[in-house]
């Protein structure tokens, strides 16, 4: 049987003891790790700028106004205006104007042109005399009187009266004549002259509208 000598037991109950001692011992904690900027956790000032980003302002624009042109007044037809220009037939423009019911009533006469004197055109010296006629045929169930009339509707009048009364009744499918005595102005120059004319009922409304050109040399 192996002894064990008395310095080797002193020796072994010495390890133990340090053991136990160093095994009682607290160990000393870690050195804290450093933390860098991007783990922190975000700041208020950083939280409402990415929750509540700055709104984009949308520029608007007001559209420009387009201001409306008022329509070009059509000018009265004249002799004066009418002038050098030979073959134009203007539209006519009213010298008179008819009775003012007359766009609210209902208009029963009617007449058909049956023929004209062969005068439209012509070339005339200045202060030449003619006589225009048309005739006239009443295709509606109104009879005419003489209380119907063939009035100066506009343009150039060439010396003749403005109203030409109806010489007598036109019952409903009769014709009628009617002429004007007309005269070329003494001072007319070179051009065109326009007259237009209309019949017109008792109460002054328009049924019929015809017209006139002649070429003064």
């Amino acid at each position: 049987m192996h002894t064990i000598s008395k310095s080797s037991l002193v020796k072994l109950l010495t390890g133990l003891v340090f053991l136990s001692l160093a095994a009682c011992t607290p160990q000393p904690a870690p050195p804290p790790t450093p933390t860098t900027a991007a783990a922190l956790p975000p700041t208020s000032t950083q939280v409402a700028a990415t929750v509540a980003p700055s709104a984009t302002v949308v520029p608007t624009s007001t559209p420009e106004s387009t201001a409306t042109q008022p329509p070009s007044p059509t000018a009265e037809i004249s002799a004066t205006e009418t002038q050098g220009a030979p073959g134009s037939t203007p539209q006519p423009s009213p010298t008179s104007s008819p009775s003012s019911a007359s766009t609210q009533r209902v208009v029963f006469d009617k007449a058909q042109l049956i023929s004209k004197a062969n005068i439209e055109n012509q070339l005339m010296d200045p202060g030449h005399s003619f006589t225009m006629s048309w005739t006239w045929k009443n295709v509606a169930n109104t009879t005419w009187t003489t209380d119907y009339a063939f009035i100066l509707y506009g343009g150039d009048p060439l010396g003749s009266k403005t109203r030409i009364a109806f010489p007598g009744k036109v019952n409903p499918g009769e014709t009628l004549e009617l002429s004007v005595d007309m005269k070329v102005p003494d001072d007319a120059h070179s051009g065109s002259y326009h007259s237009f004319w209309a019949l017109v009922n008792q109460n002054g409304d328009l049924f019929n509208i015809v017209g006139l050109t002649i070429q003064v040399k």
